[in-house]
């Protein structure tokens, strides 16, 4: 049965794309808000650092999503959504908003979206079979990209047509849409009990944490991980300032374009990723990120449309490495573990982001946005000169023949047994078998 034709997974795959959609307009509106009722960029840092947070938090509540039922927490987490959304146009029109009653919401806001995105992941191995799972996965990744590109543009013109708290009643709207779309997925009774899990105690809790912990930070992986760190810290940094420099350019408009062109470059990296199974991984990324750091560095001191073009080239890499780095862990991590371990890197490497927006907006109060935003690329020399000076990251072989061991992860860490059968049944996401 082809993919397209499970009518739950089209339920979920609509669903997705329209809490995609309804993301991406409340994240441009949000932070344009803060910047309008405040007139403060160190405000917009703070607002965009509260969005951000709740991402760092991954790592406490992986444990405790397989143990959800999924369509209640699909629909719920959409609903409660749209009710906190409603609330900002409602103290908008009442003259009673102000930053310190935006910022609760857009918290509380941000911590429903982040515990909605893994059950929606969850939901997938119960939905379909599992020579289907490379297939659905990829659609679901498409609907977050197509709907970043889209509402990314038409974020900034809508804002400039309906006005902030018109489009926050459509937002609203769209996560209420949402919820109707995921209530359409019809799961058998058992189904929810798939995925069998060990009963919750804070005893099994810590050990799942302490496992994740223990791959991570006894093998290579702690190596590029620092250097993520620091690239995402500078990328807070570029959120927090965006708003400031396209208001600087000309304003909502521009701000939707740069949005776009960040989306764009990440999905042409995605798709070029596909091409890259036999280039080695180490010496491709440390080239890679290094040129994208050149670009992005000189991208602000070019006409708009030339920064555009520049800018949107200096985040293929990105989306390339996304999608190597992802079969890499998918390679040499047991698939036992991989959820624990993935949650660990993933909170790691967003801590950095709130901490970069606060500081992107304190910086902006005293020196030029178009500066800021240059010197934010060196995030990315950071991980190119990483993968570059470090031997065994530059010197990691392509993605069809890395092991484990070029890791160097502990064999007492893992069962080697379960991981060579795995490797070998393994179908990797550029196509063919390991």
């Amino acid at each position: 049965m082809d993919v397209l034709k499970n009518k739950n997974f089209l339920s979920l795959f609509w669903g997705r794309l329209i809490t995609n959609a309804g993301d991406s307009i409340y994240y441009i509106t949000t932070t344009w808000l803060a910047a309008t009722i405040t007139d403060d960029p160190f405000y917009v840092g703070v607002t965009s650092a509260v969005i951000l947070i709740p991402k760092t938090l991954q790592f406490l509540w992986g444990p405790l999503v397989d143990r959800w039922n999924i369509k209640p927490v699909l629909i719920f987490t959409q609903l409660i959504q749209a009710a906190l959304i409603l609330l900002i146009p409602i103290l908008y029109y009442m003259q009673l908003l102000t930053i310190f009653n935006l910022l609760p919401i857009v918290f509380v806001a941000a911590i429903v979206a982040e515990l909605g995105y893994p059950v929606q992941l969850k939901a997938l191995p119960i939905i379909l079979p599992k020579n289907q799972l490379i297939k659905g996965n990829s659609l679901l990744a498409m609907a977050n990209q197509s709907a970043d590109i889209v509402l990314n543009a038409l974020a900034g013109i809508l804002l400039a047509i309906l006005g902030v708290a018109t489009l926050y009643l459509v937002d609203s709207v769209i996560f209420t849409l949402a919820a109707l779309t995921f209530s359409l997925i019809k799961l058998k009774k058992t189904s929810s009990a798939t995925i069998k899990v060990e009963k919750f105690s804070l005893r099994n809790y810590r050990l799942e944490m302490k496992m994740g912990l223990k791959i991570v930070f006894t093998s290579m992986i702690w190596i590029f991980l620092i250097a993520n760190t620091i690239s995402n810290f500078c990328l807070g940094i570029m959120y927090a300032i965006l708003p400031i420099y396209a208001n600087s350019l000309g304003g909502e408009e521009k701000y939707g374009f740069i949005l776009t062109a960040i989306s764009v470059g990440t999905v042409l990296g995605a798709l070029i990723s596909t091409k890259l199974n036999k280039v080695p991984i180490g010496l491709f990324i440390a080239s890679s990120f290094i040129l994208a750091f050149i670009l992005w560095g000189i991208a602000p001191y070019m006409n708009f449309y030339v920064f555009l073009l520049l800018f949107t080239l200096s985040w293929i890499p990105v989306g390339a490495a996304n999608i190597i780095i992802g079969s890499i862990m998918q390679s040499v991590i047991p698939l036992s573990i991989i959820g624990r371990t993935n949650t660990v890197i993933a909170s790691f490497c967003a801590i950095a982001m709130p901490l970069g927006s606060l500081a992107g907006g304190l910086l902006v109060r005293y020196h030029d946005s178009r500066l800021i935003l240059s010197l934010s690329a060196i995030g990315y020399l950071a991980v190119g000169l990483t993968w570059l000076l470090n031997k065994k990251l530059r010197n990691l072989p392509n993605s069809e023949i890395i092991r484990f061991t070029d890791f160097n992860i502990p064999r007492e860490l893992i069962d080697v047994d379960t991981m060579e059968k795995e490797t070998r049944n393994h179908t990797n996401v550029f196509g063919g078998r390991e």
